[in-house]
């Protein structure tokens, strides 16, 4: 199998990659062992890791096992395949193409020759800002000014999503620091945490990447009044789009 390019980075899906190894030990005669990378308790994607590992067992030898791990996420990921820490993982398909690219393209230091496609289209991803009512935010250029203090929480570092909330910052000209130095906060926040954040009143903010019906995401709708940003200007999706996302509008109604 070839290294991921250019096509994938262009799409918008999660994608399934393995390690150069993982495809020899599963054509082995004997018990195998693979580690199948995903993201924290509470993501779709760990869903999806401990639901795909039943049918990887029912077609790998006798005794073998498949442990999904709730660590790193898309970014993450693609460092614990090259490093052999993984054999399996999940990934959005333009980290995965940034990944394969000479040069790491713009989220890694360097290529990461040991990963390889293995199916992709798993599901539609949105990156979406979500903010409380509460706060009275209804745009990234509020949030981006600095006119008043403003409290955000993220994935941990090494998601897509933290990666992606970075980016859209960067687009508006704003950054973690700028955010912290007019009084607010960013934090990193493991899922089980958030929904913590938002019902404390600790936290105005959570952004990430989700899909219809993703578990966090769902909470924290039915905590509180919540709001999506949307994304605005053409400057700025133009620069995104330079990163590997695509421009998508989520339907109405997608969530309560």
């Amino acid at each position: 199998m070839n290294c991921i390019t250019s096509i994938l980075r262009r799409t918008r899906l999660a994608a399934l990659v393995l390690g150069a190894v993982a495809s020899q030990a599963a054509v082995a005669a004997d018990p195998v062992k693979l580690r199948y990378a995903t993201v924290g308790l509470g993501s779709s994607w760990y869903v999806y890791g401990t639901g795909t590992s039943k049918f990887m067992l029912e077609n790998l030898p006798a005794g073998s096992t498949v442990d999904v791990l709730p660590i790193a996420g898309g970014v993450g990921n693609m460092e614990l395949i090259e490093n052999g820490e993984a054999d399996l993982a999940i990934t959005f398909s333009h980290t995965a193409g940034e990944a394969c690219l000479p040069d790491g393209g713009s989220t890694f230091d360097k290529q990461k020759k040991k990963v390889r496609a293995l199916l992709g289209g798993l599901d539609t991803y949105y990156l979406a800002a979500l903010v409380t009512a509460k706060s009275g935010i209804t745009s990234w250029e509020e949030i981006a000014s600095g006119k008043k203090p403003f409290r955000m929480t993220t994935t941990t570092v090494g998601g897509t999503g933290e990666l992606g909330i970075r980016q859209v910052l960067n687009a508006y000209g704003a950054s973690y620091e700028s955010v912290r130095k007019t009084g607010g906060t960013v934090r990193a926040l493991a899922r089980t945490a958030t929904s913590a954040a938002i019902a404390d009143g600790s936290a105005d903010f959570w952004g990430h990447t989700i899909s219809p019906g993703h578990p966090v995401a769902t909470e924290l709708m039915t905590l509180a009044p919540m709001r999506i940003l949307p994304i605005e200007g053409e400057t700025r999706l133009k620069k995104l789009e330079s990163l590997g996302w695509n421009r998508m509008v989520m339907p109405a109604n997608t969530f309560a």
